[in-house]
């Protein structure tokens, strides 16, 4: 495994869990794309490093809580996968809610190129290549 890939990434979920969403970009290459999963808080699809910051503040405005921490890291080559458990609280509904989704990160020259969501471990290893 890569361990410099899996240091950019988990610098980048740690930027985010900070809520420091241009610190997180920062490690986006400035032509990344990003496309949230169907578990992913707003979803949507932002594509380089200033959008990607832009659109991880926008999504997670509606919440008053929300972590994501790492569970499984899974060495796929160029790509990152991670396993995680997403908990957030709902900043009106007061809800709770937790998921257990996969990023597939595909890390390049020390910087994020891509990164997707995916709603469970199967599909994301499924995406690069690895069976589940």
């Amino acid at each position: 495994m890569s361990q410099e890939n899996v240091e950019v990434v988990r610098a980048m979920i740690d930027a985010f869990n900070r809520r420091n969403f241009e610190a997180s970009a920062a490690f986006f290459a400035e032509d990344a794309s990003w496309r949230g999963g169907p578990a992913a808080p707003g979803g949507g699809v932002y594509y380089g490093s200033d959008e990607i910051a832009r659109g991880f503040g926008r999504s997670l405005g509606a919440w008053e809580e929300f972590q994501v921490e790492t569970e499984e890291v899974i060495d796929a080559g160029d790509h990152v996968v991670l396993c995680v458990r997403m908990r957030g609280k709902g900043r009106e509904s007061g809800l709770s809610v937790e998921l257990h989704p996969a990023l597939v990160c595909e890390v390049r020259d020390g910087r994020v190129v891509a990164g997707r969501g995916f709603r469970e471990r199967a599909e994301a290893l499924e995406a690069v290549g690895l069976r589940g």
